[in-house]
């Protein structure tokens, strides 16, 4: 919050509101005074299912179990 405070000005003339009802900061105004880098928000890239040629071995009983619960959390994303 302080740095908003001591960057106010700032923030305003990147097209931040602010009045006694509150503070109105859009990403844009972040980005622009250089508190946020980047270019906003990115959706997370999507997971590939294993492909039968990637499987991991089965080997011991913990990866067993592990992989089962890969599978029944894949199935409930799909």
């Amino acid at each position: 919050m302080s740095t908003l405070r001591r960057r106010r000005a700032e923030l305003e003339e990147a097209g931040a509101t602010i009045t006694s009802a509150g503070w109105q900061v859009p990403m844009t105004a972040l980005i622009a005074v250089g508190l946020i880098h980047g270019e906003g928000f990115r959706p997370a890239p999507q997971a590939r299912p294993l492909t039968p040629s990637a499987q991991p071995s089965e080997g011991s009983e913990s990866t067993r179990h592990l992989l089962e619960c890969v599978r029944e959390l894949e199935t409930e994303v799909q």
